[in-house]
């Protein structure tokens, strides 16, 4: 297996490379070298190509995870294993005295169906709007909060008293508790009511459109879910020194990075990109009357955050018939943040500290890609691997070829040398589909 990336400025350029990087690498692996191709590989021809969009696909899981955004949302999230008045875990009234609480559970600790909390919590002083209407916790087996969409379609997959189309259908049309939950009435303190980004017709219609999946009246979450990692890296020292005139300058070229992009498939792609570089170059000059050195630092990261965080824009596994499969993931869009301070000392008497300047970096999103053979060429429900090398050539990587990250280059020996930042690149994939 190899991997590869591609900018989207240089597809042509790579897609003729591709031709060299496969005879090269034919012949490597049969000595069991592991091979990392420097670009994108050709692209088979259209006709012999099946292609999966990972983001508009039509599978079941897919379409479920258009639920997402209700589902995960405070209104159904709270009480689908969130808040938990029993316990006091992120309630804000505290743990449910036990002996109230005691005749509205059962021995799971989960609240008996139709046992009205609204009793104690209006005495409490904290539920007060009357316009609150009865509601209740949902089972801990149908938890909601921080859960893939793949997880919580199987729980209701698993759940006997919803996991048919037909009775599903009438729970998300008729049931009050998800009703109440779009109206957004929440009888804490008056407070104003929150609710979903979709209206409840609009919740339905994307339920129905899921639901007609079914088989034998029975719902399906098949679909891709897995991942990937890729993470770039650079440690890298150039040194060079100069002598002329009765002066010389020594120069120290450090460039340090890390770059992580994590792919989630689930349902939908997402994507974490996180980015930590930095370059310093000192200088120091010796006259005969004294020293003066120079430093020069710049730190780059994501603006405003740890993490730059959305979905992807792009993102296809293509299968041809010999068994070869090629992933293409295209990333949001990025701003990070270059920030540069020069500091100077003159003859080891005056230090002139330089005051940081930021900028911000306006990034396309980038493309990340890998490919492989299939084992059994009729059986694409997995796909994995890992492939690790490193890029010697500035664009071909996202920390030198994404432009004001890190120089491609550094100055060594007398500086009329320049060598290429060398980047090591690691790439895993997991994806399986779900049937």
């Amino acid at each position: 297996m190899s991997g590869w990336r591609e900018t989207g400025r240089d597809a042509a350029r790579d897609t003729r490379r591709w031709r060299m990087v496969a005879l090269v690498a034919a012949g490597l692996t049969g000595l069991g070298i592991v091979v990392m191709a420097t670009s994108a590989p050709e692209a088979p021809p259209v006709q012999q190509v099946d292609t999966i969009d990972l983001i508009r696909n039509n599978d079941p899981l897919t379409k479920f995870s258009k639920l997402m955004p209700v589902l995960t949302h405070d209104r159904c999230a709270n009480c689908h294993g969130d808040v938990n008045p029993f316990t006091g875990d992120n309630h804000e009234g505290g743990m449910l005295d036990p002996a109230v609480a005691a005749p509205l559970r059962d021995p799971d600790g989960d609240q008996i169906l139709g046992t009205d909390f609204n009793q104690p919590c209006r005495a409490s002083g904290c539920h007060t709007d009357p316009q609150a209407r009865f509601w209740a916790l949902a089972p801990k087996k149908t938890r909601f909060a921080d859960q893939s969409a793949s997880a919580i379609c199987g729980e209701i997959q698993d759940n006997p008293k919803f996991n048919t189309a037909t009775s599903l259908r009438k729970h998300v049309r008729e049931d009050e508790l998800i009703l109440a939950g779009f109206i957004g009435t929440r009888g804490f303190l008056n407070t104003s009511p929150d609710r979903p980004r979709m209206s409840a017709a609009d919740f339905s219609r994307l339920a129905e459109e899921w639901l007609k999946d079914s088989v034998e009246d029975k719902i399906r979450c098949s679909g891709w879910v897995g991942t990937i990692f890729q993470t770039e890296t650079v440690n890298s020292i150039a040194k060079g020194n100069t002598a002329t005139g009765g002066f010389s300058t020594e120069r120290e070229d450090t460039a340090i990075a890390t770059r992580t992009v994590k792919v989630f498939v689930n349902g939908g792609v997402k994507v974490e990109i996180s980015v930590q570089a930095k370059q310093t170059v000192g200088e120091t000059i010796v006259s005969p009357d004294c020293s003066t050195t120079s430093l020069n630092v710049v730190d780059v990261h994501p603006k405003g955050a740890e993490t730059t965080v959305g979905e992807a824009q792009k993102a296809e596994i293509l299968f041809t018939p010999g068994g070869r499969y090629y992933i293409s993931i295209k990333g949001p869009d990025e701003i990070n943040e270059r920030v540069e301070r020069s500091d100077v000392s003159l003859c080891g008497l005056m230090s002139l500290p330089g005051q940081p300047t930021a900028v911000n970096l306006p990034h396309d999103g980038w493309v990340i890609g890998m490919d492989g053979v299939l084992p059994d060429p009729s059986n694409r429900t997995r796909l994995n691997g890992m492939t690790s090398g490193v890029i010697r050539t500035e664009h071909d990587a996202w920390l030198t070829g994404s432009g004001g990250v890190l120089a491609p280059f550094q100055i060594q020996g007398n500086g009329s040398e320049t060598v290429p930042v060398k980047v090591s690149v690691t790439t895993e994939w997991d994806l399986r589909q779900l049937r």
